[in-house]
């Protein structure tokens, strides 16, 4: 797990930030989520994750299930290259609420897809097991 903002640190974060912001931007134009996207005004730094592979996973969770931290809108960005659904490691998305088990979809985590879900109790979500290192950078844009 590392956060970075910094070519240095992680080459490549710069462009990604830049080109999420670029997409945030776009999308607060679009009457459907114009209003949720109002008062969000910038992201964190990324997060850049492997899990490693042996079954590793992690639990049920909404990224701001309090509304307390600021976090509106979640971002990632799969790195897999060559990843296979025997790997595992889906993002499982349950419908709204945590108690709900009702699953709305599990999300392969295959190479330059990007995801974007509303951070809050909307979108519960947990990471499958995962049977092969799994890459991710996670991008949280706030209010």
């Amino acid at each position: 797990l590392k956060y970075s903002d910094d070519e240095a640190t992680m080459p490549g974060t710069r462009g990604l930030c830049s080109a999420v912001d670029e997409l945030v931007l776009g999308l607060k134009g679009c009457p459907q989520v114009a209003a949720r996207l109002e008062n969000v005004d910038f992201a964190n730094s990324a997060m850049c994750t492997i899990y490693p592979g042996g079954a590793s996973r992690y639990i049920k969770h909404t990224d701001n299930s309090l509304m307390t931290d600021g976090r509106r809108l979640t971002t990632i960005l799969y790195l897999n290259k060559g990843w296979e659904p025997g790997h595992g490691g889906q993002l499982r998305l349950f419908e709204p609420t945590m108690p709900s088990t009702t699953i709305k979809r599990d999300v392969e985590p295959v190479f330059n897809r990007l995801l974007l879900f509303w951070s809050t109790e909307e979108v519960p979500h947990e990471v499958l097991s995962s049977f092969r290192d799994r890459a991710a950078v996670s991008i949280w844009y706030i209010c």
